[in-house]
């Protein structure tokens, strides 16, 4: 090889150095582009996290403020109590930033004013989050005056490194229940058996609050599901009793809930039986909703102190259980096994007698049921609330259950929506909707 020779070589082989050394610059360069721009993505990740934890648990806040009531009671005081000091909503989403002191901890948040956050600014994991409280947009973010009852939540989550992400969600109360109930007394399942009782005094009545609620709002006595299901009830009806329903009496005020041409469905304008009702399924999804919204759950044999007596009081009773005159009852009763109910005793609000689906009122006495009653035996082999047997026999999940108001007195049983309404608990307040900002 001449000198020549050996001078290319010599050039090629530090172009090929300088190349390699380029590209291994190069590659360098976007293994660290890459690995920045997965930490930051990373990073946004983990903020996003944080803010939805933030959603949640400023529902979870929220409801927490509510209890069971939410139905009736408006978020107009909490509206207040956000819109701090100066008494006006001032958050500006656009704007929503944290701030930090020298250390690098969070200290507040610019653009929500002096509002006062629903929620945090609480630490959580490697960050904070904090959620805010306005009314929704359709009635305006900054009205306090909430008439819809649906607000609107933004949360913030912050993450170690300063990055920040926003979410919103409009949160309304769900209650378990459709919304009205389909009559005074609704027996589910077939050939129910019904008793009324043995006292001409004594009163059964559809009309909302016995005429003094709703003058437009009326329910069958006895709602039963299906033809059949209607003619086995009306065997129990005798002519001591009154019954009343807007202009049906006597028999025709027991129905088929099922028919939108039985009588007392049509005239009544309710229309059929709503499935959340008549689905034994749903029924059961309803109850356990329920019992995650109940005050107290009693075992039977187990001694239960249920919480003070109040219109929202939610009480949950595995099993059998007993009413008697010992003191006022009010709320959403809830009985899986038998409900025997002294003549003496009283209700306001909500009975469902769904599991064994048996309701005994024994003797005579001037108690009354106001609201509404509901039983259904959920069929199976052990006829047991929550088990593997729940809707598995019977007709459509559905067995026979049994009414008896045997005795005279004057305990009437009278729908009202007055005392319905505040029975009615608010299960969660799930996300009607969810963006990110």
């Amino acid at each position: 090889m001449n000198d020549r020779q050996r001078g290319s070589a010599l050039v090629i082989a530090i172009f090929v150095l300088v190349l390699l050394t380029a590209m291994g610059v190069a590659l360098a360069l976007l293994t660290q582009n890459e690995v920045r721009a997965s930490r930051i993505d990373s990073q946004a990740k983990q903020a996003f996290f944080l803010s939805e934890a933030g959603l949640e648990a400023a529902r979870q806040s929220l409801y927490n403020l509510h209890g069971t009531v939410a139905l009736a009671d408006p978020f107009s005081d909490d509206l207040d109590a956000a819109a701090g000091v100066n008494d006006a909503i001032d958050l500006d989403v656009d704007n929503l930033a944290p701030t930090f002191d020298s250390t690098g901890a969070l200290t507040g948040f610019t653009g929500a004013g002096d509002d006062d956050p629903v929620y945090g600014p609480a630490t959580l994991a490697d960050g904070w989050i904090a959620a805010f409280l306005t009314n929704d947009p359709v009635e305006g973010i900054t009205d306090q005056i909430d008439d819809d009852r649906r607000v609107m939540l933004t949360a913030v989550g912050v993450f170690r490194d300063r990055s920040f992400e926003v979410t919103q969600a409009i949160v309304e109360p769900r209650k378990p229940f459709p919304n009205v109930f389909p009559a005074t007394i609704t027996l589910l399942g077939p050939t129910p058996v019904f008793g009324d009782a043995n006292s001409s005094s004594k009163v059964f009545s559809g009309d909302d609050c016995n005429g003094s609620g709703d003058p437009n709002l009326w329910v069958p006595v006895v709602g039963a599901i299906g033809a059949d299901a209607e003619a086995s009830a009306e065997q129990g009806i005798n002519s001591n009793p009154t019954y009343t329903s807007g202009t049906l009496s006597d028999e025709d005020v027991i129905v088929d809930l099922t028919n939108p041409l039985d009588p007392g469905v049509a005239a009544s304008l309710l229309g059929e039986i709503d499935t959340a009702w008549s689905d034994c399924e749903l029924l059961v999804e309803m109850l356990d909703d329920i019992r995650s919204a109940a005050g107290v759950v009693c075992q039977e044999g187990v001694a239960c102190t249920l919480p003070p007596s109040s219109p929202g009081r939610v009480v949950f009773a595995e099993g059998d259980f007993e009413l008697n005159d010992s003191g006022p009852g009010e709320g959403l009763l809830v009985v899986t096994g038998t409900l025997t109910m002294d003549g003496n005793a009283s209700w306001d609000g909500i009975l469902l007698v769904v599991g064994e689906g048996i309701f005994i009122r024994n003797g005579g006495g001037n108690g009354v049921i106001t609201g509404a009653t509901l039983l259904a035996d959920i069929a199976g082999p052990d006829n047991i609330f929550r088990t593997s047997d729940d809707c598995t026999g019977g007709t459509d999940g559905f067995d026979s259950v049994l009414y008896d108001e045997s005795g005279g007195g004057t305990s009437d049983t009278v729908f009202c929506s007055n005392v319905i309404t505040p029975a009615t608990p608010v299960t969660h307040f799930p996300l009607i909707e969810f963006r990110q900002r």
